[in-house]
């Protein structure tokens, strides 16, 4: 889903090709070996990373309350801030927190510098879980 999401983005199949880098915020590994194999059924050749490590799935998610951890937290906040697009659930912790920052960041210009309407799009932020963000009551 976060991969067909990825390319329902309005004008994106014209710099597909420029695409190079990937990034998935999870806690989950085996999270990354699936959206691997997604991004390689739709010919999509961005190197992908992530900062989770191969021993941590479903089971052993309780460890995440760590120093290491809470510098992945803030890395992938940072990232995902600074990334061309964000693709995520927006009722996670990270996505909760990247669509707004990425509009302080952006400040309705774009990547030159040209004023734009971005905000329709929150900043080319993009979700799974709902097509708008919004700050929980």
């Amino acid at each position: 889903e976060y991969v067909a999401k990825f390319l329902s983005i309005p004008n994106l199949h014209d710099n597909l090709q420029n695409i190079k880098h990937c990034y998935v915020a999870t806690d989950e590994y085996n999270v990354t070996m699936g959206l691997q194999d997604s991004l390689q059924q739709h010919n999509i050749t961005c190197k992908l990373h992530y900062l989770v490590p191969p021993e941590r799935n479903k089971d052993n998610l309780s460890d995440r309350r760590n120093q290491d951890d809470s510098r992945s937290f803030f890395t992938e906040l940072y990232m995902l801030t600074h990334a061309t697009y964000f693709v995520g659930t927006f009722n996670s912790n990270v996505g909760a927190f990247v669509a707004p920052f990425r509009g302080c960041l952006r400040k309705g210009e774009d990547e030159r510098g040209a004023k734009k309407d971005r905000f329709h799009h929150y900043f080319d932020s993009y979700g799974v879980d709902r097509d708008n963000w919004f700050i929980r009551k």
